[in-house]
Order: C-alpha cells, then sequence, then structure tokens
C-alpha cells in the first residue's frame, strides 16, 4: 500500500432510531449485508 493510501475502520454508525414492521428480518438483513450483530430484540 503507498504511504499516502490509508484505510480506515467504521466504528459507529451513529444515533439512528426508527421503528420496523418485521424487526428480526431487519436485523437479519444488517448481520447479512452489514456484519451487524443485533441484539435485545423486543
Amino acid at each position: 500500500m503507498a504511504a499516502r493510501e490509508r484505510r480506515v475502520r467504521v466504528t459507529g454508525i451513529g444515533g439512528i432510531f426508527f421503528k420496523a414492521k418485521d424487526p428480526k428480518a431487519l436485523a437479519r438483513w444488517y448481520r447479512e449485508h452489514l456484519g451487524l450483530q443485533i441484539d435485545g430484540l423486543v
């Protein structure tokens, strides 16, 4: 990798909160596409 090129890591996605008709399906999508594990579903 060249000296001017640096890779950065995402450490969070911010404070966005919303409702979903199917929270389990949404959590599955986040896990499959973004690699995020969602805990504490109601």
